[in-house]
């Protein structure tokens, strides 16, 4: 009797780009742990090495609304069906699944979505594990970052201060955290928020730079390059 092989269906973005290494960004097909299909956007391109799944994007005239400023610890999808990079969100069981399949998120500002290569501005990137506050709906703690990446300044593996709570979209604010803590901030003022809740915000950021500005938060992690399956 032959033996069927049968894989396994993509979990993630990270799946898609091990079984298909000349994958391009776009939007693809993954399951969650029941098998069920949902759609959204692949970003294989502009972190190398890393593959990365979206959960939500929007812009500052969305995010302003306040709809729109609920934290990913609660279900609030938008547009799952037909995806738009100006309000797009999906639902929590989604991000569930893929938090547990996934190592990194990361946040970026006006990425572009019509790119094969994805380029963007400013950005952040921390370890799931160092910092569990993705869905958590901490009311705000110091936390170790990869990088964070703003204007004309860069930090690896220093701390920012993350902010969330229950009407609250997770966000990282300028307050200083200790002597590791990230210096380059666009604006001084003390109420400015970055990568999210633009209730105080700073034209200087480019997330909130324009109504028409954007911000997307990601799940995703390193591929292995030529796997089998």
């Amino acid at each position: 009797m032959t033996q069927v092989n049968i894989k396994p269906k993509p979990r993630s973005c990270i799946d898609i780009k091990e079984r298909d290494r000349d994958a391009r960004n776009g939007l693809f097909t993954i399951y969650n742990q029941f098998n069920s299909p949902f759609t959204t956007y692949c970003d294989f391109n502009s972190d190398l090495g890393f593959a990365w799944t979206l959960i939500e994007s929007m812009t500052l005239a969305e995010s302003l609304t306040a709809d729109n400023q609920i934290g990913f610890e609660h279900d609030y999808p938008a547009n799952e069906c037909q995806f738009n990079s100006s309000l797009f969100r999906i639902s929590k069981s989604r991000m569930e699944s893929l938090y547990r399949v996934s190592s990194y998120v990361r946040a970026t500002c006006n990425f572009n979505f019509l790119s094969t290569v994805g380029d963007y501005r400013e950005s952040l990137r921390f370890l799931k594990c160092n910092n569990d506050v993705l869905l958590s709906g901490s009311s705000g703690s110091c936390l170790t970052v990869d990088y964070i990446r703003m204007s004309k300044s860069y930090c690896k593996n220093c701390k920012v201060y993350f902010k969330s709570d229950r009407r609250s979209h997770l966000s990282i604010t300028n307050r200083s955290c200790n002597s590791s803590s990230f210096h380059g901030w666009p604006s001084r003022s003390t109420r400015v928020h970055y990568f999210g809740n633009y209730k105080g915000l700073t034209r200087s950021f480019s997330c909130s730079a324009s109504a028409n500005s954007s911000t997307n938060w990601w799940l995703g992690g390193p591929y292995v390059r030529d796997k089998e399956f």
